[in-house]
């Protein structure tokens, strides 16, 4: 679990694009509408989960 630092700002990071219709995810990643480093494969493919770190999962071809 993230702790704050006191006196620390955190800058805020905001997604653009289009959210994905919950009803009807579209094909690849249902994230790839909003990700500054999509690629082909992103919009062509669903990735997988895979532990990174000792449990640290992703799902994302880029990481």
């Amino acid at each position: 679990m993230p702790r704050p630092i006191p006196g620390r700002k955190k800058d805020r990071v905001r997604l653009e694009g289009d959210l994905p219709n919950p009803a009807n995810y579209p094909k690849g990643c249902p994230f790839h509408t909003r990700c500054p480093v999509a690629t082909e494969r992103c919009r062509q493919e669903r990735p997988e989960w895979r532990e990174i770190e000792e449990g640290h999962f992703v799902a994302c071809h880029e990481v």
